[in-house]
């Protein structure tokens, strides 16, 4: 009697434990499922999210001078459309006749301020007229200077621009260039010397002199020195600076074979952090309006086979965005880039 109630509880017990496990693998199972069916539904969201997210690209338009090869063709301003992929001509009656280069924009992109030698002229001048070509203004007028490479204040109330002498034959000196600052009803009066100028935010304005990067008030006064050159690295005309819109970064192009990008620490005080070299031999660089792209012509090293190439400023990929080997790299300009 006792042996009988004995199995009966032994085999009460192990009936037991097995309805226990049962559970547990069923726990354990199903859990497992609810795991694998959420990661499921994260890598849908995931793929959803990546689907719907658009790819970033450059937008907008770049302003550049070109002249065709094998022509006595005069140089035409021109805009490459990033949407359209193509170039399209300035606008405008004044533009079949004169030759013009070297542009910006204002920043509302109404009005468009350039340089530009007038048919049966040999000195270049400074001009304004709006986006489709209408009401032409000359702001210089000195006929012993050629000027170019115009650039807007902060405030757009003046232009300044480099000129020289138009006997002048040393033209990659810099110091035989002249830095001007004029209003919009042509007052012009002198800055100091060197090429290439440009404003940064706060109104100062940016100049390349023999012996380093400037910066002076929009008198020629209270001058600054931000990057001094050696005897070896001494700047010419044919170096190109741009400072970008809202004056996060300062690129320095020339004939060498790297691009000076220059991170600017502070405005005011004016501050600049330590230059980062980006491999690329070019000219004329400019920066988009959202401060995310650089672009700029680039050559080989025979200073043949100009294209239009633009990098990436976060990962500093290079990407060709249209060939200018139709065109004469010694005429060819990149000034602007516009939404």
């Amino acid at each position: 009697m006792n042996d009988t109630k004995n199995k009966i509880a032994i085999s009460v017990k192990f009936l037991g434990i097995f309805f226990v496990l049962a559970f547990l693998i069923f726990l354990i199972i199903f859990a497992k499922k609810n795991i694998q069916q959420k990661n499921v539904n994260n890598n849908t969201i995931t793929q959803s999210d990546n689907v719907g997210k658009k790819e970033e690209k450059p937008e907008g338009k770049i302003l550049l001078s070109l002249s065709s090869l094998g022509e006595k063709e005069k140089s035409n301003l021109y805009f490459y459309d990033f949407s359209q992929n193509e170039l399209k001509k300035q606008e405008g009656e004044f533009f079949q006749t004169a030759s013009s280069f070297t542009g910006k924009f204002s920043s509302d992109g109404s009005k468009l301020v350039f340089a530009a030698t007038k048919d049966g002229t040999d000195v270049s001048q400074i001009f304004l007229v709006n986006k489709d070509g209408s009401q032409l203004r000359q702001l210089t007028f000195d006929a012993n200077y050629s000027k170019r490479n115009p650039v807007w204040s902060p405030d757009e109330k003046n232009v300044v621009y480099q000129s020289i002498k138009k006997d002048e034959k040393n033209h990659f000196n810099v110091e035989n260039w002249e830095i001007h600052i004029v209003n919009l009803e042509g007052k012009d009066s002198l800055v100091t010397h060197g090429a290439n100028p440009d404003f940064i935010p706060n109104g100062k304005i940016l100049v390349l002199r023999e012996t380093g990067i400037f910066a002076y008030d929009q008198k020629g006064q209270n001058e600054e020195i931000l990057v001094k050159n050696n005897e070896k690295t001494k700047n010419a005309s044919n170096k190109k600076m741009e400072v970008s819109p809202n004056g996060k970064y300062i690129a320095v192009a020339s004939k060498s074979s790297f691009l000076v990008l220059f991170k600017t620490i502070s405005l005011e005080p004016l501050q600049i952090g330590e230059a980062k070299s980006i491999a690329v031999k070019g000219y004329w660089p400019v920066f988009s309006p959202d401060e995310k792209y650089l672009a700029l012509e680039e050559v080989d090293g025979n200073n043949e086979n100009p294209k239009l190439v633009v990098f990436d400023l976060g990962t500093l990929e290079k990407k060709e965005v249209y060939d200018l080997g139709k065109y004469d790299q010694m005429k060819m300009f990149v000034t602007d880039w516009t939404d």
